[in-house]
């Protein structure tokens, strides 16, 4: 119940932001009958280049969702909405967290995907972490995703996908506020601007007592038993506070997220309250002189990791409960900064190029006991990187021809340098149709954890590691009208030296473990007429749930679909629902999630409800940490109802 209470205010939360942005005008007229197509659908893109442009003419695989458009289908966290892009499938773990997986590459702490914040890169440098939960859910606009790589353009970690969270810009001045007892989640959102000037600040909370699951053949048991059950939870505070005058603009976040806060012992190996700490500090100043906009900015990420773990001792032959956690917090940080140029060199030619500098740091990262506090031994030493990069970007345009050409030059302290090219070609079928043949290179060097952790059997880090090459190729046809997007594509990557856990020779260790291929497909239909929406996509992995071309591939689904609608019964009232459907993948079985919800406004109050899950399946996860085929977990809290209320006003 108290998972159906959380999914209820987030669903609120995003209901109410349809009312506050698109309907408060509209709040006592059938007008919305009359709203240009335009509002109905938004399929422009800031993700794929340095400016603004329609998704048809993007020279990268790329699609975008309205976080408005899926609330009214149901959807309730961030979690869910990029569930709902083709190819993309995020999961829970043994470790508590969240794992994104994109065409069948995935790393359990998300090294091979890019999350950005308003397009500002956001991760830890130990281990690559994201903040998936740590961004207020009111706050969000929308969501883009770059299927593929993007490292020209974004840099490290750019290589299997970039996932690009923009948050609310508001002209508005709104406050909104939601509330439960017991289990709750409770968001705020307060915009401001006054000429030049805007200010933006979101609030939330959230107490999640958890939802029932089992933990199957756990990899490794270490002598305990390897299954049993637990509570998948999540508690967090998140802050994200905005402000911008003329061509300055500054943004501030910060979160903590609790991950598994179950109070029973185990008796087998599990995280007993995965924490994330973060804050992020970004400053930006543009430049605009005549044909050239220079962009100046500079950012500080500090993100750390604590890992309570039931019978964590177990790893260094002692007994007892204890985990992992760093010296130093504080310690453990980003620091990044440059400048890149746009240049309008003639009315079909453009230069976006520029540098950048980023140095990495992590404090000594300790096994520590619970029973005490104290640290009993260092399971990795300090250490501290950086990586230097130049990078151009040539766009030219021809009659119905646009042409891509760039690169990015890396010099990375540990991973040596590296030049990863960018050739991309669309051709303007008509003002409606395109064809894209794009050709990308992602360049990803081993964060700290994949070099220097020590846990003797349990894991081991590998200071031999060298950086991942990711090469994607894809040829895409788009269709863009006034109300319809349809994008359909094929791809094929080729991964050198894949870094992943290799548990071949019964010590888990980080390794290069070669070269790996992908080839697929994905489809992504999008159309919207007065009263209705409908969303869809596919996609598909060749090598999902095969167990002979390598140990990700086996607990990678072959075939991922989502499809959402929603319909605007009368001005004040919106039926939706949304399903996922996720293929077999060794031994977890494949399973659809439907959901149903309806929203009712009332004024500026605005009621909600969802049934979730009416299949009433049993949602699994494989195992994306050590691959182990059999390790699954399970999500059997069946069927659940969510409520929620919001009201919302304008000043």
């Amino acid at each position: 119940m108290s998972k159906s209470i959380a999914s209820a205010v987030c669903c609120s939360l995003l209901s109410s932001g349809l009312l506050a942005e698109t309907w408060s005008e509209r709040a006592n007229s059938d007008d919305w009958l009359q709203m240009p197509i335009e509002e109905l659908l938004s399929v422009r893109v800031d993700v794929a280049s340095s400016r603004t442009q329609e998704i048809a003419e993007a020279p990268l695989i790329v699609s975008r969702f309205d976080k408005d458009d899926l609330v009214a289908m149901g959807i309730t966290s961030l979690e869910d909405m990029l569930n709902f892009f083709p190819g993309i499938l995020t999961q829970g773990t043994q470790s508590g967290n969240s794992a994104i997986m994109s065409r069948g590459l995935v790393d359990s702490f998300n090294q091979k995907v890019l999350f950005l914040l308003n397009n500002v890169p956001y991760w830890a440098p130990s281990h690559s972490a994201v903040p998936l939960n740590g961004v207020p859910f009111e706050s969000i606009s929308h969501v883009e995703i770059v299927r593929g790589p993007a490292a020209v353009y974004y840099g490290t970690n750019a290589s299997a996908a970039v996932i690009n969270v923009v948050t609310h810009q508001s002209s508005d001045n709104v406050v909104a506020v939601n509330y439960f007892e017991d289990a709750y989640k409770i968001g705020m959102m307060a915009n401001y601007r006054d000429g030049n000037f805007w200010s933006n600040l979101s609030l939330e909370k959230t107490n999640d007592d958890g939802r029932s699951a089992q933990i199957i053949d756990i990899t490794p048991s270490l002598g305990l038993p390897s299954s049993g059950e637990f509570l998948h939870s999540l508690d967090n505070e998140a802050l994200l506070f905005r402000l911008g005058y003329k061509d300055f603009s500054a943004m501030y976040q910060q979160f903590e997220v609790t991950h598994n806060g179950h109070n029973s012992q185990v008796p087998f190996i599990l995280t007993n309250g995965l924490k994330y700490q973060g804050r992020l500090l970004h400053l930006e100043n543009g430049i605009n002189l005549g044909n050239h906009t220079v962009n100046v900015f500079t950012d500080y990420n500090q993100f750390e990791l604590r890992f309570p773990i039931t019978n964590a001792l177990v790893a260094v032959g002692a007994s007892g409960n204890g985990g992992f956690k760093f010296e130093n917090g504080d310690a453990n940080y980003r620091w990044r900064s440059g400048t890149n140029v746009d240049s309008k060199l003639s009315e079909y030619w453009s230069l976006f190029y520029g540098l950048e500098y980023e140095h990495r740091q992590s404090s000594e990262y300790q096994l520590f006991s619970e029973a005490t506090g104290q640290a009993i031994a260092p399971i990795m030493q300090a250490a501290s990187s950086y990586e230097r990069s130049l990078f151009m970007r040539s766009d030219y345009r021809y009659e119905n021809w646009r042409f891509i050409l760039g690169g990015r030059y890396v010099d990375n302290k540990d991973s040596g340098t590296h030049l990863a090219p960018e050739i991309s070609t669309v051709y303007q079928l008509d003002q409606q149709q395109s064809l894209k043949l794009l050709y990308a290179e992602g360049f990803n060097s081993p964060n700290f954890v994949q070099k220097g952790i020590d846990l003797g059997a349990a894991l081991r880090g590998n200071p031999n590691l060298e950086a991942e090459i990711i090469n994607t190729l894809d040829l895409a046809y788009t269709y863009s009208s006034e109300n319809t997007l349809f994008v359909i594509n094929g791809y094929f990557i080729e991964a050198d030296n894949l870094i992943q856990r290799d548990v071949s020779t019964g010590i888990i260790m980080f390794e290069n473990t070669g070269d790996i291929s992908r080839y697929g497909m994905e489809l992504d239909y999008q159309v919207a007429f007065d009263r209705w929406k409908l969303f869809s996509n596919v996609g598909y992995v060749k090598q999902g749930n095969d167990s002979s071309e390598d140990a990700s591939a086996a607990v990678a689904p072959k075939l991922l679909m989502a499809a959402g609608a929603s319909y605007h019964i009368t001005a004040a009232g919106t039926l939706g629902g949304h399903l996922n459907h996720v293929s077999r993948r060794a031994e977890s079985g494949s399973y659809t999630d439907i959901t149903l919800s309806y929203q009712h406004r009332i004024r500026q109050l605005t009621l909600s409800a969802g049934v979730h899950n009416l299949l009433d399946q049993d949602i699994t996860a494989s195992d994306v940490q050590n691959f182990s085929p059999t390790q699954r977990i399970v999500y059997t809290d069946g069927i659940y109802v969510n409520l929620g209320a919001k009201y919302t006003f304008s000043q």
